[in-house]
C-alpha cells in the first residue's frame, strides 16, 4: 500500500478520450427527491423519496428507459430520508425485511417504517428522544457486515440529532450508542469489519466535516478527525481495512480524501493530478481495486489501473443535479432532485 500511496503522488493522471454514457431510467410521473436507493439479490430496485407532499417508497423490477415504479407506501405525514433492504436468505424471491427511515411531521420525530416479507405490512416505529430536545429524524440506515446471505449483526440508524440506535434483533428493537456529537447529523455509517466502523457528522447535510470511529462492533463512538476550519463538506465515506475515502466538497469546488492508516491523516487526490474537481463530489466507493467518484451532476470518475482517479468515464447530464449514488460490482445508480434517476454500466 505504501508503494501505491508514492505512485498516487507522482504518477502523471490524464483524461480517457472516449466517456460512457449514462442511462435515464426515472419514471417520468414520479417527482418526488430520491434520497436512498437499494438492490435487492434479485435485482429489484427500491428508492426512497420526500417532497412538501410527504414521503414513498418506490419499487421497480426492470433497469431500463421509461421505467415504472410501484408505490410500495406512500403517507402525506411521513418524509423519508433513508433505506436499507435486508436479504438474508439468496434462496429466497423476494426481500426479507425492508426499512426506510425519515421523520414523521405531526410530532416532529424520527420514524422507521419496517416491512417483511412474510405479513407485507408496514410497522411504524418512532424515535421521540426525551433527552435530546432536537428533531430524531432518522437520516441513515445501515449495517456492520456487507454480507446480505448472513444474518446482520447490528444495524444502525444515523440520526439528525447526534444520537446513533442500533438494533441486535432486526430492528423490532433499539439501544443508543455511546457517543458524544452534540446536535449534529449522523449523515453515513460505514464498517469494515464487524467490529470497527466510521461516521461522518456535521451540523447539518450540507457541513458534514467530522470523522468519528467504533472499535466495539458501535457500541461507542469517538472523534478521530475533525475538517471545520478547511471549509470541506463531506458528502460520502466508503472504508476497505484501513484504507478510508471520504469525497465532498470544499468552498466551491470538489474534494476527494484519501487515508491508508485508518483516518489518522488524509491526502488531498486531485483529478489529473492537478486540476480540481469542477464540482461537488456526492458520493464514493472503494471496491474491487477501483475507485469511484460521482459529482452532482453525475459525472463518473474512476481510477486508471494502479493510479487514483485519472479518468473521467462519463460526462454527466449537466443540467441535473443529483443528490447521491449507489454503487455495485456491475452499475452505478445516480439519483436525486425531482425523480431523477440515472444508471451507469461499469
Amino acid at each position: 500500500m505504501k508503494k501505491l500511496f508514492v505512485i498516487l503522488l507522482l504518477f502523471p493522471l490524464f483524461l480517457i478520450a472516449k466517456e460512457k454514457n449514462i442511462v435515464d431510467i426515472s419514471d417520468t410521473n414520479v417527482k418526488k427527491n430520491y434520497c436512498a436507493v437499494e438492490l435487492n439479490s434479485q435485482g429489484v430496485l427500491y428508492v426512497s423519496a420526500y417532497d412538501y407532499d410527504g414521503g414513498g417508497v418506490y419499487k421497480s423490477s426492470l433497469l431500463k428507459s421509461n421505467n415504472h415504479f410501484e408505490t410500495i407506501y406512500d403517507n402525506k405525514e411521513v418524509f423519508l430520508f433513508s433505506l436499507k433492504i435486508l436479504d438474508f436468505n439468496s434462496s429466497t424471491t423476494s426481500d426479507d425485511i425492508i426499512l426506510a427511515g425519515g421523520y414523521l411531521s405531526k410530532c416532529l420525530c424520527g420514524v422507521l417504517l419496517r416491512r417483511d416479507n412474510v405479513s407485507g405490512q408496514w410497522r411504524e416505529i418512532y424515535f421521540d428522544d426525551i433527552d435530546n430536545p432536537f428533531v430524531s429524524n432518522i437520516f441513515s440506515i445501515s449495517t456492520n457486515t456487507n454480507n446480505r446471505r448472513n444474518s446482520f449483526s447490528r444495524i444502525f440508524l444515523g440520526c439528525t440529532n447526534g444520537i446513533i440506535y442500533y438494533s441486535d434483533d432486526n430492528a423490532i428493537s433499539f439501544k443508543k450508542a455511546n457517543i458524544t456529537a452534540g446536535n449534529s447529523l449522523i449523515k453515513k455509517i460505514s464498517f469494515v469489519n464487524k467490529s470497527t466502523g466510521y461516521a461522518i457528522i456535521g451540523k447539518d447535510r450540507f457541513l458534514i466535516n467530522q470523522l468519528y470511529k467504533t472499535s466495539d462492533s458501535g457500541r461507542t463512538w469517538k472523534k478521530v478527525i475533525d475538517f471545520s476550519n478547511d471549509y470541506i463538506a463531506i458528502n460520502d465515506i466508503s472504508v476497505s481495512g484501513d484504507t478510508v475515502l471520504l469525497v465532498g466538497s470544499q468552498l466551491t469546488k470538489g474534494i476527494l480524501l484519501f487515508s491508508i492508516n485508518a483516518g489518522k491523516t488524509f491526502v488531498n487526490i486531485k483529478y489529473m493530478n492537478s486540476i480540481e474537481y469542477p464540482r461537488a463530489l456526492i458520493s464514493g466507493s472503494l471496491s474491487d481495486k477501483s475507485i469511484y467518484a460521482v459529482d452532482e451532476a453525475g459525472a463518473v470518475f474512476k481510477n486508471e489501473t494502479d493510479i487514483y482517479i485519472s479518468q473521467k468515464v462519463a460526462e454527466g447530464i449537466k443540467s441535473e443535479k443529483f443528490m447521491n449514488a449507489y454503487f455495485n460490482k456491475k452499475i452505478i445508480l445516480i439519483y436525486g432532485f425531482d425523480g431523477k434517476i440515472y444508471k451507469f454500466d461499469k
